[in-house]
């Protein structure tokens, strides 16, 4: 057996027994791409570690990456591409190409693009040698600009493989009823991504899972979300303007922490249950380190985003203690708002339980809004689209 079949076997048997590949289909499509063929420049045990690959860069920036495998195979679990799909990917690296080529085959057709003419080339040249048992189409595209050759197309699937701060204002047009989206957004700043359906109206999605690629550039880079404000170590992202003068005031004045609200295992997902805080009209937002310690920063915002609620004059934050086989969850809470905060958003996780109920993820063109959203939905607009964002069950 040769050394590169062996490196992919044994990354195939890492991602399945992880949970990342799932279906026969997507382990046939990892058995038959060669990543080398996509990162020429590494030795084997690199090219086939569960890690991102940089493929372009500005300014010590990275703006292009071949994706981890485990967040190629999770999104293409989710989207389902099938025999005889027309997929558009938006956001190239060529690895996600073929392994879509292979899961469309026979009879359907990938297209990606990229805003980067180095990320196309690198994509173009790397699949001439790596044929596809489909056409692959690569070319250069701002993705969100209006009147390019991908809006006057139809497509079954549409998967992002760029973080996205809204969609396109053409995707509707290139959409049939029943077509898919495969795509990272985050909610109040806390990373995720939701596979939707196109309804012939709107997008819905009850499908998210964990994970982000690069951001969008062009005409999609993240609009006029507000700022984010920092106070020592904590990087706190709102849902509306805030000063850090009272980040720092209501982090000053730290309450008596809520009772144990919930027990998780270890290794257990967080993103349910930080979507469950999220689905709600509530202020909200989220808290990072800025300094990404998991062990000196501010207990509940470790290197991944935390959700929190906020007050005029107070916010509430969920956060962990070791306890046994996993952690103790409960509430802080800081400022005069804080305590009310804190119950409030114990009892929404103290009512949540895994596996009952899930997030309703909505994307409408706004022009097709025709009425409010209920009450207790979150609702943000981010360019021509309207967001909803509710818990069902």
């Amino acid at each position: 057996m040769d050394a590169e079949l062996t490196a992919r076997r044994g990354l195939i048997d890492q991602l399945t027994k992880q949970g990342s590949i799932r279906s026969d289909r997507v382990r046939g499509a990892f058995e038959r791409v060669r990543r080398s063929a996509f990162i020429p420049d590494a030795p084997l045990d690199q090219v086939y570690a569960d890690r991102t690959h940089t493929v372009a860069e500005d300014d010590g920036i990275k703006v292009s990456t071949v994706s981890a495998p485990s967040m190629q195979a999770t999104m293409l679990e989710v989207a389902a591409p099938r025999p005889g799909e027309d997929v558009l990917e938006i956001g190239s690296g060529g690895t996600n190409a073929a392994l879509l080529a292979e899961m469309v085959a026979p009879g359907g057709s990938v297209w990606t693009v990229d805003i980067d003419e180095r990320v196309v080339e690198r994509a173009r040249a790397s699949l001439a040698q790596h044929p596809t048992p489909v056409p692959v189409r690569v070319d250069r595209v701002d993705a969100w600009a209006p009147g390019t050759a991908i809006s006057e197309a139809s497509f079954d699937l549409v998967e992002f493989t760029v973080d996205t701060w809204t969609f396109p204002e053409w995707l509707p047009a290139v959409l049939p009823s029943g077509a898919r989206v495969a795509a990272p957004m985050s909610v109040c700043g806390v990373g995720c991504g939701w596979s939707l359906e196109h309804d012939g109206s709107r997008l819905v999605s009850r499908t998210p899972f964990p994970g982000g690629f690069v951001g969008a550039r062009g005409a999609g880079a993240e609009g006029d979300e507000p700022e984010e404000i920092q106070s020592g170590d904590v990087v706190l992202a709102p849902d509306r303007a805030a000063e850090a003068g009272w980040l720092a005031s209501v982090l000053s004045r730290e309450n008596e922490s809520t009772g144990i609200v919930t027990h998780r295992v270890l290794g257990s997902m967080y993103l349910p249950l930080f979507l469950r805080i999220l689905c709600g009209s509530e202020r909200a937002g989220s808290i990072r380190s800025a300094s990404r310690s998991k062990t000196d920063a501010f207990p509940g915002a470790s290197w991944m985003r935390t959700p929190v609620w906020l007050a005029d004059d107070g916010i509430a934050v969920i956060d962990h203690r070791l306890a046994g086989d996993g952690v103790d969850v409960f509430v802080r809470s800081f400022g005069s708002d804080g305590p009310a905060l804190a119950e409030r958003m114990a009892d929404r996780v103290r009512t949540w339980q895994e596996g009952i109920g899930g997030p309703r993820f909505e994307a409408i063109p706004i022009s097709e809004v025709r009425e409010p959203a209920p009450d207790g939905v979150r609702v943000f607009r981010r360019g021509s689209w309207e967001f909803r964002l509710s818990w069902e069950g």
